[in-house]
């Protein structure tokens, strides 16, 4: 999630079809559950994307519902953690079998201003969009830009 990673999403979609789960239908459970009227999953990364592959048009949103299921998410201690993670060191194997450093570094610039995250993100259909979450000592803010004019506009 440092980067944008739907690769992650369709292995997690694969990883639970081997226990005999849809991922979709789970992803639009927890969303009815929720009570997120505007959102619907038609594939496992929840994105409309017209490139790669991606594409499909009965996946929508709102900004209201971006920002819902953002503060249900930051109640995740292992999920607020990951998204506030700006460099992470790992070593994998390659397939060949050779150990090598890896590193992955958040694309989201406002982590260096006090925010504690969340996702960046661009498509054709959505434009730049970031979803930014900032707390003080008297309360916490859910922030949802969609289609900024230009990726640096929305910092």
């Amino acid at each position: 999630m440092l980067p944008s990673g739907n690769d992650a999403a369709v292995t997690l979609m694969h990883n639970f079809a081997d226990y005999g789960i849809d991922f979709v239908n789970s992803m639009n459970g927890l969303v009815a559950t929720l009570g997120l009227e505007s959102t619907q999953y038609a594939n496992p990364h929840g994105i409309l994307i017209s490139y790669v592959g991606l594409f499909h048009e009965c996946n929508y949103s709102s900004a209201y519902d971006i920002g819902k299921l953002t503060y249900q998410a930051m109640q995740n201690i292992q999920f607020a953690s990951v998204v506030r993670t700006k460099i992470y060191f790992s070593e994998i194997e390659d397939k060949f079998g050779e150990g090598k450093e890896v590193f992955w570094e958040n694309t989201n610039k406002m982590l260096y201003n006090g925010y504690r995250g969340v996702k960046t993100g661009i498509t054709k259909e959505a434009g730049p969009c970031v979803v930014e979450y900032y707390e003080d000592k008297d309360c916490s803010y859910i922030i949802v830009l969609l289609n900024c004019r230009s990726v640096e506009h929305r910092w």
